[in-house]
């Protein structure tokens, strides 16, 4: 590709990396969002390729997501041109692995201190990841998954290092909770957060529904792809509230 496409490309991607990135991606497709492959071939042996159709009220867009288990890698981390590899950036971890054998560190200690070093060492390079491209990757999300109980000492870690030492949002995903997929509820957690929140993000092919009355609505460029506000700006003031990392002590993609 050429470096404008490539770039072009690279902020119109989701990428949803860390130790649980193929369990978030799971937890998604428990949901009516529709994700599915896309290129049969993988960008790389450790990532796989996904489409996403982003489908709300206010419009509609095809977003690639990239999917990296694991820590970021040589080549996963440039989108060409010296540009980020995505726009909009999801962290997942199960924090019963993070808590390791011990159920998580002893109180009094700093965040992330006192956990399992490979799950805990994942997420400060992902961390650092996103530090390193600033203000190109302008939506991050950090997902602690739990189940069945268990990993709390290792959530309150996570959230407390999310709110002191990174710019992402702590969402807390128990996978066996009613509410974590509660898309109508008005305080969204777990997986309806994390799709509020991306569904909220200035993805820069979006096309604006048609609103209600005469006049047409065509196809609108965000303002990564045009320069210009375009539809963005209307389509942030209508979500600009829902899109709102929520205060640390509450702890939270279509056809």
């Amino acid at each position: 590709r050429r470096p404008v496409a490539r770039a072009m490309a690279a902020a119109n991607t989701l990428l949803i990396g860390g130790p649980a990135a193929g369990n978030l991606v799971e937890a998604l497709r428990r949901t009516d969002q529709a994700i599915r492959a896309a290129d049969p071939s993988s960008p790389s042996e450790t990532s796989v390729l996904l489409a996403w159709r982003v489908s709300t009220k206010y419009y509609t867009a095809d977003v690639d997501v990239l999917v990296v288990e694991g820590e970021p890698r040589e080549g996963d981390d440039d989108g060409g041109e010296g540009t980020a590899p995505c726009s909009a950036l999801v962290v997942a971890v199960d924090l019963r692995a993070l808590a390791g054998p011990g159920g998580g560190p002893e109180a009094g200690t700093g965040p992330l201190e006192g956990l399992s070093p490979g799950p805990a060492g994942a997420l400060r390079q992902w961390a650092a990841f996103h530090d390193r491209w600033g203000a190109e990757v302008d939506t991050a999300v950090c997902v602690g998954i739990t189940a069945a109980g268990g990993g709390e000492a290792a959530r309150v870690s996570v959230e407390r290092w999310c709110a002191e030492s990174t710019a992402m949002e702590f969402v807390h995903l128990d996978l066996d909770s009613e509410a974590a997929f509660a898309f109508d509820a008005r305080e969204k957690e777990g997986v309806a957060r994390v799709v509020e929140v991306l569904e909220c993000h200035m993805w820069p092919n979006m096309e604006m529904r048609r609103p209600p009355g005469p006049g047409p609505a065509g196809p609108v460029v965000g303002d990564r792809a045009a320069g210009g506000d375009g539809a963005a700006g209307a389509a942030s003031d209508a979500v600009a509230e829902v899109a709102e990392p929520k205060e640390a002590a509450d702890g939270g993609l279509a056809k």
